[in-house]
């Protein structure tokens, strides 16, 4: 597959290089007519404007070659780093869910029990710092939406535990209602968001594996 991909590049890449050839001929033969014309007999002049037009003609391609050598490495680096970008959002979604759940345990512990709430608290913190820091490996879109939710269960932890702690159990349980709503919306999108990417990278590749030598 790698093989048949870099013989497409070196094929456009030679189509480039031959248009510039037949360009920089032409200005060339273009050049040299006008300064024979215009320093006839003047071999001095005529040998620096030539050098000089040469110089221009093979910085030209040197810029050209440096062009597509920067291109072809960002494109490299996109692609190989499409796995990870997968994997991490395919772990993000199932942090997601573990966080749901443990608000499903906080909010189902006795107003007493402060040990386990301490404890899922923790864990739940420990599972979006996680998520934070896999978001920031994905791209801006998801890292902004994930950006949003953490600030969001920051501030429904918040609520809980003062709804548990002054025993207004209706309130603790609007507000987990409220979160647990906000996790499957982000993780709706993390899944549309994974399937996107992850049939942008097949189609990538489908067609050059059946072509590949």
């Amino acid at each position: 597959m790698k093989r048949f991909i870099e013989k497409v590049e070196k094929s456009s890449l030679m189509s480039i290089v031959s248009l510039l050839l037949i360009v920089s001929w032409f200005f060339g033969v273009t050049i040299i007519c006008l300064i024979l014309k215009t320093f006839p007999g003047d071999k001095t002049v005529v040998a620096g404007i030539i050098g000089a037009t040469g110089s221009i003609i093979g910085g030209l391609f040197t810029l050209v070659g440096v062009n597509w050598t920067i291109k072809k490495q960002e494109a490299n680096k996109f692609w190989d780093n499409y796995p990870s970008r997968l994997s991490n959002l395919f772990i993000i979604n199932k942090l997601i869910w573990d966080i749901h759940r443990e608000f499903n345990d906080l909010v189902g512990l006795k107003n007493d029990d402060y040990e386990g709430r301490r404890l899922h608290e923790n864990a739940l913190i420990e599972q979006l710092e996680n998520i934070y820091i896999r978001a920031s490996k994905v791209d801006a879109e998801t890292f902004e939406k994930i950006n949003l939710l953490e600030k969001e269960v920051r501030e429904t932890l918040f609520k809980l535990s003062d709804a548990k702690r002054n025993e207004r159990e209706y309130e603790a349980f609007e507000v987990v209602f409220s979160i647990k709503e906000k996790l499957q919306e982000c993780s709706m999108f993390i899944y549309n968001h994974k399937n996107t990417l992850s049939q942008l990278f097949t189609s990538k590749f489908k067609n050059t594996d059946s072509k590949a030598p």
